[in-house]
């Protein structure tokens, strides 16, 4: 089987100049690309050491590098080709080639204006069998506005969530984001008093705006097995962001102290069966309270930072479960783990 295992950062543009608008400050582009490299090189690894009893027939990946990146990752190592690219045009190209040559994709991309919607329709269009959901639950996750109306519907503890500022005039603090953010990207906390003034500033995309709500900032990795709809919880993750008011990632540690793992195993599972089409590897943002219980902030349906914590958490290849029908219970965690969004891992055992 050939494998094409995309990260769009760095197989697409360094510069991020195909995907983001420019007016962007440079340090969040270079966020992006360390963020996007990390979890690319964790995949390829996990996917290159699968044993041959996991997947129908051998695998052979092939992966892109855009040059401006740095040294090329796996050049030389067997059973990994690596297409090099050194412009979002030709990363462009590069991406349409090996959709033509390959069996599977699995790819990690911003839902930013509908990047990586249409990325999946293109695997699709294609014929490529995919790792990633389908097209319509990247979709529903790519509008922030639509997402909270769909948790709501479905009696999911969530954020509320406007198009307006002027409904929230009950609270002292708002945060105000893109409606199709990726990452920290236009999220910013401030006074309500000051939330008219930000609304007019030049440049500003359209906005989603959310009561602040205090509380211990978490995550949580999941798998749905396309095939069996089997759905594996992993630990809860406590987040680290900034506290500018702008909660840019600083990484995260595994497992969360002083969470209950059962509520949240609760509501990852009533998230993933609201949400048809919900496949392989996705991570849900969530707060929780004073009273414990978790309140879903967003879900990413791809693979997230929190991937390079989770495997260094465990000897088991977690690459396996993309295959496989395996119950948390049944992983043994055996360390406990603080990551930063680069890739660095401190480890120390349970």
């Amino acid at each position: 089987m050939r494998l094409l295992i995309f990260e769009d950062i760095c197989g697409a543009g360094y510069r991020c100049d195909f995907i983001l608008p420019p007016e962007l400050p440079d340090e969040f582009h270079k966020l992006l690309v360390i963020e996007g490299a990390a979890m690319m090189k964790a995949v390829v690894e996990d996917f290159s050491q699968l044993p041959l009893s996991v997947s129908d027939s051998p695998l052979e990946i092939i992966t892109h590098w855009d040059r401006r990146g740095g040294i090329i990752p796996f050049e030389g190592k067997q059973g990994i080709e690596v297409v090099q690219v050194d412009s979002s045009r030709s990363g462009q190209r590069a991406w349409n080639q090996s959709l033509k040559t390959c069996d599977t994709v699995l790819f990690i991309a911003p839902e930013y204006q509908g990047r990586a919607y249409n990325m999946q329709l293109e695997v699709l269009q294609n014929e490529c069998s995919s790792l990633n959901s389908l097209p319509s639950a990247i979709r529903l996750r790519s509008d922030k506005l639509e997402f909270f109306r769909h948790l709501q519907e479905h009696n999911i503890a969530t954020i509320p969530t406007f198009s307006s500022f002027e409904k929230l005039s009950n609270s002292q603090y708002v945060v105000a984001k893109q409606r199709d953010g990726v990452g920290s990207m236009s999220v910013e906390k401030m006074l309500f008093k000051n939330a008219e003034r930000h609304s007019h500033k030049p440049g500003s995309y359209q906005l989603i705006w959310q009561p602040f709500v205090a509380g211990e900032t978490c995550s949580v990795g999941c798998f749905i097995n396309s095939k069996t709809g089997h759905l594996t919880v992993l630990p809860t993750a406590r987040q680290f962001l900034s506290n500018d008011g702008h909660f840019k990632y600083e990484g995260g540690e595994i497992p969360a102290a002083n969470v209950d793992q059962q509520a949240v195993k609760e509501m990852a599972t009533q998230v993933a069966h609201s949400i048809e089409g919900l496949h392989g590897y996705f991570g849900i943002d969530f707060i929780v309270g004073e009273d414990q219980k978790p309140i879903v902030v967003e879900l990413n349906p791809r693979i997230t930072t929190s991937y390079v914590g989770y495997r260094a958490m465990t000897s088991q290849n977690l690459a396996e479960l993309f295959f496989n029908d395996v119950d948390e219970e049944d992983i043994e965690w055996q360390n406990h783990v603080r990551f930063e969004p680069n890739g660095k891992v401190f480890t120390r055992p349970l």
